[in-house]
């Protein structure tokens, strides 16, 4: 009789049994199969538990497959064909389960489940059916360096080749931060072409990163494309570091897979904003904590200090983390105390605390110093004070929700690594573990407990985190003996080159997909037009949108009222018109402009001003850019059939 003990045949068990579990919970909105699921819902059900319980009796009876198994599948190893059918299959596979649609109506988090079981089963039958079974063989490091830098090769010319459209544009913040930088590329000022009127340039309270980019846009150009790779070039500085991070703390396998997770979370989001400056600071700053572990200088605590707080320059929201390395510190010092039984001064706390303070000195003399009223203007703003108990609790619950997301649409195969790292990080709960689980923790709580919202491009912040995490699970998996052995199995390179070429496929299938966006499409087809006709001497104010091809220090952004919290602004309304005095305005209302903008103040300026609707300008109909002039320009007559928002309104009441 079979004796029970602990072994992988318990761990499929748990797994499997957690899944069923959440699926279980499932309800259908059209149920036929006991009131409660759908009949397809039903068979995969079933198809679950019958997989479970044939892989179950396959690894409680293992001889089965070293026996008849084995024997029929022996021959066929000797093919090289046959390996490549066999990975070709899988990655099929793979990918089907990470691209192809659900028919059954599912919340994310069961559509997650259900792909990385997938994923779990089509990697694991892969290497039963090539690698079980038979003797071991090993590759050496440097074919693992050159696989990893084909895929991160591979990233980045996917990156390269969609700049423009993927991700997305964020069009509030992006537009903002890039105008910004061009700002400063054109005039040596920080600040905002669109929205000098109501801040003096130079405006101190924008961040530090955009006097890098917009230096940089002097000399490769000042597109948004330029822009966006401009600030992909600031994202990839944190590789080497990442690469030595995991190098040290684990070894150079998790260094190389810590770079290619990296690689692939860089293009969804990363570049978007400035916040990339807060990864890359946060890679110098753990990189330079490891190596303070080995010195007793105190000058490398202080240089921590000094790279936490610069993160602060990418984003605000980086004060999590130099909390968390106070919390590292602090907690180490009390532990000394008690383990020596003495008190004493830890030196390294203070020098840490100095190199904060240096940091936060730095940003306090470029943005608060020289605008006080501006920076407490923003804190009063945005600080939880302004929240209750109740509102921030609700605002923890969105916060949690929209993180996983995104999460799970834009970096969906390498949020799944993620989770599976700090799974492993909890169970062995190394010095490294510790130090990126704290990390990680005490920021989400922090972020948690003092903030209202979570942007896309807030991903950026845990770059280094979410890579070692995912790096160092890869790497354990592809070596159970010694993560830190530089060679590695066979059979883990070709499962790792799978996992590379379906996240390749998925980022690539992803930034196809966002390169299709009408209405991008359609404001830029406008812009172009407008352009072509608009008097170039002429003041005109219109969508940030247009300001994507009519660059020029006579265009105003016209959504003012989304600066109320961020900016302390001069002049609001009607004598935010008197002080611009524009030329033409450009109303576009499908592009949310009523919703961002005192429409109210502009047509009682216009009235006021004899202003005079002249053109309509569209492409598909999917947007409508209405010109409004105070006086016709030359060659100009007006359009007879152009009509208001108002006038339609008229006519279908």
């Amino acid at each position: 009789m079979r004796t029970l003990k602990i072994g992988p045949e318990w761990l499929w068990l748990a797994i499997h049994s957690l899944l069923l579990a959440f699926l279980v919970s499932h309800r259908d909105t059209l149920p036929t199969v006991l009131n409660r699921y759908s009949t397809l819902y039903a068979l995969l059900l079933l198809a679950l538990v019958v997989v479970g319980i044939a892989g179950l009796w396959v690894l409680w009876q293992p001889e089965i497959y070293r026996g008849r198994l084995s024997r029929l599948i022996s021959k066929l190893r000797t093919y090289p064909l046959f390996y490549m059918a066999v990975c070709s299959i899988g990655v099929l596979l793979m990918l089907a389960v990470w691209l192809t649609p659900f028919a059954i109506p599912m919340i994310p988090l069961h559509r997650q489940l259900l792909r990385c079981y997938a994923t779990g089963l089509i990697l694991g039958t892969t290497y039963l059916t090539l690698f079980a079974g038979a003797r071991e063989r090993y590759v050496s490091f440097r074919l693992w360096v050159a696989v990893s830098a084909i895929a991160c090769f591979a990233v980045l010319i996917i990156a390269v080749h969609y700049l423009d459209r993927f991700p997305q544009l964020n069009q509030i913040d992006e537009l903002h931060n890039w105008s910004a930088q061009w700002t400063f590329a054109h005039t040596g000022l920080l600040g905002e072409a669109m929205y000098r009127q109501m801040i003096p340039l130079p405006q101190p309270i924008l961040d530090s990163p955009h006097y890098l980019m917009g230096f940089l846009l002097r000399y490769i150009g000042d597109t948004l494309w330029q822009s966006r790779f401009a600030r992909m070039l600031l994202a990839c500085l944190a590789l080497p570091f990442i690469y030595l991070l995991g190098k040290m703390m684990y070894g150079k396998r998790t260094g190389v897979f810590a770079v290619v997770v990296a690689a692939f979370l860089i293009p969804p989001t990363a570049y978007v904003r400035p916040d990339v400056f807060v990864g890359v600071m946060l890679s110098v700053a753990l990189y330079v904590y490891w190596r303070a572990q080995t010195t007793r200088r105190p000058w490398m605590h202080y240089l921590t200090g000094l790279c936490v707080a610069l993160c602060g320059e990418g984003h605000p929201l980086a004060y999590r983390f130099g909390l968390a390395f106070a919390l590292i510190y602090g907690v180490r010092w009390l532990y000394e105390m008690w383990q020596t039984r003495r008190l004493f001064i830890d030196g390294r706390l203070f020098a840490l605390g100095l190199g904060g303070a240096t940091g936060m000195l730095i940003y306090l003399s470029i943005h608060i110093l020289p605008n006080t009223a501006q920076g407490l203007h923003f804190a009063t703003s945005y600080g939880p004070g302004t929240r209750t108990s109740i509102g921030q609790f609700d605002a923890a619950l969105g916060i949690l929700q929209n993180q996983l997301t995104i999460w799970v649409n834009t970096s969906p195969l390498e949020s799944l690594f993620v989770a599976l790292g700090v799974a492993l990080a909890l169970s062995q709960n190394k010095q490294p573990d510790r130090l990126l689980l704290t990390l990680l923790a005490v920021s989400e709580l922090l972020l948690l407990v003092t903030y209202a919202y979570y942007r896309q491009f807030y991903q950026a912040h845990f770059l280094p985190i979410f890579a070692l995490l995912a790096g160092r699970f890869l790497a354990n998996f592809t070596e159970s003996h010694s993560s830190r052995a530089p060679a590695g199995r066979l059979s883990a390179l070709v499962l790792a080159s799978m996992v590379f070429v379906v996240g390749l496929v998925i980022m690539t299938q992803d930034a196809q997909a966002s390169a299709y966006d009408p209405e991008r499409d359609e404001f830029t087809a406008i812009a172009r037009d407008l352009k072509a006709d608009l008097p170039a001497d002429a003041i005109v104010v219109g969508n940030e949108n247009y300001f994507l091809e009519m660059r020029s220090m006579n265009y105003y952004g016209i959504q003012t009222v989304t600066t109320n919290g961020w900016y302390l602004v001069n002049y609001q309304g009607y004598k935010l018109w008197e002080v611009t005095k524009p030329d033409i305005f450009i109303l576009s209302g499908e592009m949310d402009t009523p919703k961002y903008t005192d429409l109210y103040s502009i047509y009682s300026y216009m009235q006021d001003h004899n202003f005079m609707l002249a053109r309509c300008y569209t492409h598909t109909g999917l947007i409508e850019a209405q010109v409004y002039v105070r006086q016709l320009p030359p060659g100009w007559i007006v359009d007879p059939t152009c009509k208001s928002d108002s006038d339609i309104q008229t006519d279908t009441k």
